[in-house]
């Protein structure tokens, strides 16, 4: 599960800062419904990842790579 957690959360990641926006958890609710809504056959493997996944643990892996980027261009801005 804590795979399935990292490999939502790479995606969520990514969209947060393509966007320019903070991971909340309200942008992985937003993040992960689109895979969550794909059909049941559906074969692209995103969906059944995105639903064995906790959404807590995936906020959690998302929200420290985010303060780790962050910290890394502060130390590099100096």
């Amino acid at each position: 599960m804590s795979d399935a957690a990292e490999i939502v959360a790479i995606d969520v990641f990514e969209a947060a800062q393509a966007a320019g926006e903070p991971v909340t958890v309200a942008f992985v609710k937003r993040r992960i419904g689109e895979p969550l809504a794909h059909a049941p056959e559906c074969a692209c493997g995103r969906c059944e990842v995105a639903a064995v996944a906790r959404m807590a643990h995936i906020w959690r892996v998302a929200t420290a790579w985010e303060r780790s980027t962050a910290a890394t261009k502060r130390c590099r801005a100096r």
